[in-house]
Parts: structure tokens; sequence; C-alpha cells
């Protein structure tokens, strides 16, 4: 009787399919541009917004990562998406202006 790991299965069908690691990090990026540009928040939120959306997903790939027990130690894995996305919202978060943040937890103790 064979014993297999689903888990391997299923990415090595993802991989082939061109959705993986590689392509999860290619669509945050994506995704994070075209929020820059589309900017559906006003101009003091965009920026704590996009680095609140990017460490929320870090936060869903390194789930993922340590779901899946990847340990490719030659190919790019969750892990390594996870902590690229971190990286690049703790580069965004240094974009945020303190009048910003200031500004908007003012106004949110001034609604309730």
């Amino acid at each position: 009787m064979r014993i297999t790991n689903p888990t391997k299965d299923l990415s090595r069908r993802l991989r082939s399919s061109g959705v993986g690691p590689r392509g999860v990090f290619l669509a945050t990026m994506a995704a994070t541009g075209a929020l820059i540009l589309v900017n559906p928040w006003p101009d003091h939120l965009l920026m704590p917004a996009i680095t609140t959306l990017l460490f929320v997903l870090a936060l869903v790939f390194a789930l993922v990562a340590w779901v899946r027990c990847s340990t490719d130690e030659y190919d790019v894995t969750y892990w390594d998406v996870a902590g690229a996305v971190v990286l690049i919202g703790i580069g965004a978060s240094v974009l945020i202006e303190p009048e910003q943040l200031a500004g908007f937890v003012a106004r949110q103790n001034t609604q309730h």
C-alpha cells in the first residue's frame, strides 16, 4: 500500500498550474499597486490601510506555510513570501506620518 501526503500532491498541482508562492507574491504586489493607484480611502488613510493589509496577508501566508510544513530549501516557499511581505509592510509603515495616525485615532475617539 502506498502512503502519500495529500498536501504535497496539491502543492505539485498548484505549482504546475502557475499558482504557488511566487504567484501569490505577484498577486499580492499587484493588488497593493492597484490599491495605491485606485486609492479608495482618504489620502491620510492610504498608507495605514495598505500597511495593515500587508501585515494581515503576511499572517495568512505564514499560517499557510505552517499548515503545509514546506521545507524545500531550494525553492521559494510560503515562509519566504510571508517574510518578504512583512519586510515590505515595514517599509510602507515608515512612510506613515505620525500626524496621519494621530488624527485618525483622535477622530475615532470623538465618534464614540
